[in-house]
């Protein structure tokens, strides 16, 4: 049971930031809008997404050791 207990923990934020991409606010006729919760799911959206469609990102996603950082950086800093 441990080990299924550990997939589920890192399956469901995988399927969420996944699904949070296909998900549109409003109507079928605008760009879909997504969010990321996790330091992997930052990288996922960020290298993927239109700059447009993000509307956040974790605060690990400006960390030192996240790739794309200066993407994370335009998208965080409307929201300080």
């Amino acid at each position: 049971m441990k080990a299924a207990a550990k997939i589920k923990r890192l399956f469901f934020p995988a399927i969420f930031a996944a699904a949070s991409i296909l998900i549109s606010h409003n109507s079928y006729s605008q760009a879909p809008k997504a969010v990321s919760l996790d330091f992997c799911a930052d990288q996922y959206l960020l290298s993927l997404a239109d700059p447009k469609q993000i509307i956040a990102v974790s605060n690990l996603a400006t960390a030192e050791n996240s790739y794309y950082r200066e993407r994370a950086a335009d998208v965080n800093k409307f929201w300080r």
